[in-house]
């Protein structure tokens, strides 16, 4: 039988490659949690205006996808500096609900910034929650180009046609 990643779990957009990405800021999709039980935002970023730069992320848990209810959460994050090292990351830190501001006077383009949380941490943030999403303000008018992807893991119940989870 053929098995591939999304027989585990899911990958989805959670915002297009776009320059100026967080310009007026950027609110991800939206995703389910319903069926998995981990999810990871991926953000990539490209070219930037200078050092300068300020994005501040906050997640949110939400008990509908056009963000019902939302509620600031905490969550984990890593980042990798590609113009540094194309495969050193930092180390797994926590984050309080506040947010991080992940590209806070990074002069560094082609960065990966990673943040991740479980469905259990959604349900204590706001219990009821199905959804989370990711808002990125941004904090220094500074243009960036990036894009980013949800991946959700730990498939409740695995099957080899993932079940949508941007509703």
């Amino acid at each position: 039988m053929l098995s591939d990643i999304l027989s585990r779990g899911m990958i989805v957009p959670a915002f297009v490659p776009v320059a100026d990405a967080f310009s007026l800021g950027r609110t991800t999709e939206a995703v389910s949690l319903r069926d998995f039980q981990r999810a990871t935002l991926i953000v990539t970023t490209g070219a930037i205006e200078d050092a300068g730069i300020s994005n501040l992320v906050t997640v949110e848990a939400c008990t509908a996808a056009d963000g019902t209810g939302a509620v600031a959460m905490g969550f984990r994050s890593r980042a990798q500096r590609y113009s540094t090292t194309v495969d050193l990351w930092s180390a797994l830190t926590e984050r309080a609900a506040a947010g991080y501001n992940f590209a806070l006077a990074n002069a560094l383009a082609n960065s990966v910034w990673m943040l991740e949380f479980t469905a259990d941490e959604a349900q204590f943030a706001l219990p009821g929650a199905e959804f989370v999403r990711a808002v990125i303000a941004e904090t220094a008018n500074k243009t960036i180009t990036a894009s980013g992807i949800w991946i959700l893991e730990g498939a409740r119940y695995p099957q080899a046609i993932p079940r949508g989870v941007i509703v």
